[in-house]
């Protein structure tokens, strides 16, 4: 079993895995005004069920191990978003590139990161919206977590959803 690993981000929650094995890793965040929620994770992290009760099947595919400079690889996953019903589902098909090391800065200091972008398109099955996204991340094998996460994405009306994480300290006990 891991140790724990606590993660702040962006000053608005805390991450602490409370239990990980080979096949999953379980996290409880805390956000800033005390709300905790839990997250599921695979031991590549990749999410599998978030606090919010979206469920990703099979998972999120964000990462595959081992990562090497070129790797290329893709996921289809659906999202089912339980709070708005059993019908809000949304098909991902997306294509992932480790595109090379690079030093990356956030407050949590300055890392030797693997950047890892994931571009792909969305469908909703619920209605006809669709669009594109971009996700990007700096993976530090150190920290064995990302340290920065951005996501762009557009959907056919033109709007638009930006998100930026980055690590403002962590601990590995």
């Amino acid at each position: 079993m891991m140790k724990p690993l606590v993660l702040l981000f962006f000053l608005w929650y805390v991450l602490q895995v409370s239990f990980a094995d080979a096949k999953a890793i379980r996290i409880v965040g805390v956000q800033a005004k005390g709300k905790e929620y839990d997250s599921v994770w695979t031991s590549e992290w990749n999410l599998v069920v978030h606090g919010s009760g979206n469920v990703f099947s099979p998972h999120r595919g964000t990462l595959t191990f081992p990562l090497r400079l070129g790797t290329i690889f893709r996921s289809a996953y659906e999202v089912t978003q339980a709070a708005k019903g059993p019908s809000a589902r949304i098909k991902h098909e997306v294509t992932t590139t480790v595109i090379g090391w690079e030093d990356v800065v956030v407050a949590a200091g300055k890392f030797r990161a693997l950047r890892v972008e994931g571009r792909g398109a969305y469908q909703r099955l619920d209605n006809p919206r669709k669009g594109v996204a971009q996700d990007i991340l700096w993976y530090v094998p150190a920290v064995k977590r990302w340290v920065k996460y951005e996501r762009h994405a557009t959907n056919d009306l033109g709007n638009v959803e930006d998100f930026l994480e980055e690590q403002v300290a962590f601990s590995l006990q």
